[in-house]
């Protein structure tokens, strides 16, 4: 069908033949003297970063480990935290500490306020206990140990007794709730 003679093809462009040769002849040294010289070079500063990077990213977590501890620890504590409807088994707590220690207490009165933390409410009460000095002792013991949040705003002791026996605390308690 077809009769191809390549004296023929290659005769009639012979001119288009020798530029092809040369432009390939070019390109393989250009590709050898100074792009494959590039190539190494190249990886050289990819293996650079990759490395700076990496210390970059260890120095990142290292930074924020600490952020991310407190803000776990933050977390935590803000789940401990009851929300408002618990506030009167608190109160009841508060009253029970106080009975069971076989103390007799002032009038309490709580006074919420929103509290600039998270959205949290803030109840505080100031109120006088008087009792022996052990009881009174018991008494922060057992708050300390509850499982309800108090915080101890304030604490004062005043005996009126002149053997001492018989002494008034006066105490200022917060507690926060959701």
């Amino acid at each position: 069908m077809f009769d191809l003679d390549i004296k023929e093809v290659f005769g009639k462009a012979k001119w288009f033949w020798v530029i092809c040769c040369l432009v390939l002849i070019m390109d393989l040294g250009i590709y050898l003297f100074s792009v494959r010289h590039k190539e190494k070079e190249i990886l050289k500063l990819q293996d650079t970063y990759g490395k700076l990077r990496a210390e970059r990213l260890a120095l990142r977590k290292r930074l924020s480990a600490p952020h991310h501890k407190l803000q776990q620890a933050i977390e935590g504590f803000l789940g401990k935290i009851p929300p408002k409807q618990a506030f009167p088994l608190w109160v009841s707590d508060l009253y029970a500490q106080i009975q069971k220690n076989g103390l007799v207490s002032s009038r309490m009165v709580y006074r919420p306020q929103k509290a600039s933390l998270l959205g949290l409410t803030r109840y505080t009460t100031s109120f006088s206990v008087k009792g022996p000095y052990a009881k009174l002792r018991q008494l922060l013991a057992d708050i300390q140990n509850s499982k309800q949040i108090y915080c101890i705003e304030g604490i004062s002791f005043v005996s009126h007794s002149p053997r001492r026996e018989e002494v008034e605390m006066k105490l200022e308690l917060s507690t926060y709730f959701r």
